[in-house]
């Protein structure tokens, strides 16, 4: 009997421990989602945002749909096959960047603060199997930022949004 008690125990106890994964959930009186091939969109129907809550890197917010990514900020050179994707936007500790529609070469990133200081410089170099970039915006204050990617014939400035 004694090892029947252990064993419901053990199995009690990894249930639990298993069962305590957070995943996004929406509870709304409405909405839905669309897939496409050049994407989703989901919706939902109810009250404005009323509070949100930061905790280490946990953010809630109260009756409103929040997306895991964010927004993705795009740069596109008119007339030309150029796009550069920069998200999420706003950023809390990590800003990527999908460097993908440039030409191969090297490009300088720099990002300046709301008064043109700068705050960090870096340089990739891009290539066909080399496209994608992090920049650490982890002990970065909140605030807004300019990021410009800048190369031999490429010179743009996308606005960043800091968040705590």
């Amino acid at each position: 009997m004694k090892r029947v008690f252990i064993a419901l125990g053990c199995l009690t106890t990894i249930a639990l421990a298993r069962g305590q994964t957070v995943t996004p959930t929406v509870y709304a009186s409405n909405g839905g989602s669309s897939t496409q091939s050049g994407g989703m969109i989901q919706w939902t129907i109810g009250e404005p945002v009323s509070e949100t809550y930061f905790q280490t890197n946990n953010v809630t917010t109260m009756g409103f749909h929040q997306p895991e990514l964010g927004i993705l900020s795009m740069i596109q050179e008119q007339g030309a096959n150029v796009n550069v994707l920069v998200y999420p936007n706003p950023v809390i500790t990590e800003l990527r960047l999908d460097l993908s529609g440039l030409p191969d070469g090297k490009y300088n990133l720099e990002l300046h603060d709301a008064i043109g200081k700068l705050i960090s410089v870096s340089q990739k170099e891009v290539s066909s199997y080399d496209t994608k970039h992090v920049l650490n915006m982890q002990e970065i204050a909140a605030g807004e930022y300019f990021l410009s990617v800048r190369g031999s014939s490429f010179n743009k400035t996308v606005k960043i949004v800091k968040t705590h």
